[in-house]
Formats: structure tokens, C-alpha cells, sequence
């Protein structure tokens, strides 16, 4: 059998795919015959019309995930969040009966912590540092670089991993417990015009519902520009639109 991704974020999202009639990559003999002997017995009695699926098991959380089939003898399931990053022992289970299950293919699987879930835990704290998003050429550290990362992806990557991550309990858009405070706010680049900046549309939907928004939203930069300018000045006309209301 094969399997495609061996690994993937923490916060899950990608399509697990595995081929139960394809070899996995080559290893020594013991181990090839190692497998084969794990697997023969299941793989071979294997239908289209099976239920399968896929178990990932961590030390503290285990995922059971219905797999679809597709073609031959290839299934596919979503991959979900996970609690850390960490190996995980995979299997794909049968159902043959009513009662009875089987195991058809086992192997490791990682859950890792990518750079778009580093870069959502800063961006998740940069709300208490008025200046910690003014440079986006400054928005870095060892586990990422948003200005090198690959733009193409990283709405989805980004919003994914907001999505995982538990907010703090008094989260706001201008700091912690801004809601307790009645002084005004200064101008400061806000998580919302990083969005408007980089035309992140999800990330900017999903953070549109959290608390502080609102106060976000009416709030100019150093260079005098609401969310919505920002957005429309680097012609991201939709999420301009989005902040407009």
C-alpha cells in the first residue's frame, strides 16, 4: 500500500489519500517482507463496496475518520486537527460485518507544527503590541517568515490554523481585556489591515467574528488608511468591500 501525505499541520485540512493495491516506497527486504506479511491478508479481500477508516492515534487524542473510495482500490479522507504535534500510529480499518472489524494497513504519520500555525500564534498575540505588525518584513522569527511565505496558499494555511487555535479568554482586536478599558485607542496597523495588506479574504472573514472588530474596523494605521482603504489601495476590491459592510 501507499499513502500520500506521511504528514501534515496540526490544524489538519488536507486530503489523506492511500492506494491499498500500490507498494509503499521501497525498503530493506525484512521490511518489505514485514509488511507484506501485515498486510496480504487484508488488501487482498479489500472491495470497493467496504467501509473504511482511517485511525489516527496520538499519546492523549485518537481520530477515526470514514474514508470515501474513489477509483480501484484508492480511498481518501479529510485529515482533522490534531491536539500537538506529535507521531502518530495510523490504521485503516475494515468493517467486513456488522460487528467485526479488521485492520487492512498500518503505518507513522506526523502531525507538525508549519510555519502558517507559528505565524497564527504571533499574529493571535501581536494584538498586545501596538507595534509588532507595522513592517511586514519584520513579521518573522525562526519557525516562520511571512514575507517569504508562499502567498498562494496562506489564506487557507492561515485561516485553517486560526481556526485550531483556542483564543484567549478576553481576546480583542486591540488587546487583552480592551473591553474593560475606556481609553481610546491609538492608531496602530490592526490584524485587519494586515488582511486588507495581503489579501487574506478567509482569514479576514473569520477574524471579522471575533471580539473587537468593530473597533478594528474604524481604526487608521501611521499612514492615516482604515482596513478598508488598505485593502481597496492594494486592489483586494472584495475584502475592501467586506470591511465596508
Amino acid at each position: 500500500m501507499a499513502f500520500n501525505p506521511v504528514e501534515a499541520p496540526v490544524y489538519g485540512g488536507e486530503l489523506f489519500v492511500i492506494n491499498l493495491g500500490h507498494p509503499q516506497t521501497p525498503g530493506t527486504p525484512e521490511e518489505e517482507e514485514e509488511e507484506e506479511e501485515e498486510e496480504n491478508s487484508g488488501i487482498a479481500s479489500v472491495s470497493e463496496e467496504d467501509e473504511l477508516y482511517l485511525v489516527l492515534e496520538g499519546r492523549m487524542q485518537t481520530h477515526v475518520v470514514t474514508m470515501k473510495h474513489t477509483q480501484n482500490l484508492v480511498w481518501q479522507a479529510p485529515i482533522p486537527g490534531h491536539d500537538c504535534a506529535e507521531r502518530v500510529y495510523l490504521s485503516v480499518i475494515r468493517r467486513s460485518t456488522a460487528e467485526h472489524f479488521d485492520c487492512v494497513a498500518v503505518g507513522d504519520f506526523e502531525y507538525t507544527c508549519d510555519s502558517a500555525y507559528s505565524l497564527a500564534q504571533f499574529l493571535l498575540n501581536s494584538v498586545n503590541d501596538p507595534n509588532s505588525l507595522e513592517d511586514v518584513e519584520l513579521i518573522r522569527s525562526d519557525e516562520f517568515d511571512l514575507a517569504n511565505e508562499i502567498f498562494s496558499t496562506l489564506d487557507q494555511r492561515l485561516c485553517a490554523a486560526f481556526r485550531h487555535i483556542q483564543f484567549p479568554e478576553g481576546w480583542h482586536h486591540l488587546g487583552l481585556d480592551m473591553e474593560q478599558d475606556d481609553s481610546e485607542p491609538d492608531c496602530r496597523e490592526t490584524l485587519l489591515h494586515l488582511a486588507g495588506r495581503l489579501g487574506l479574504h478567509d482569514t479576514a472573514l473569520y477574524l471579522l467574528g471575533k471580539p473587537g472588530s468593530e473597533d478594528a474596523l474604524g481604526l487608521i494605521n501611521h499612514e492615516g488608511r482604515l482596513p478598508c482603504a488598505v485593502a481597496a489601495d492594494n486592489r483586494f476590491d472584495d475584502i475592501a468591500e467586506l470591511f465596508s459592510g
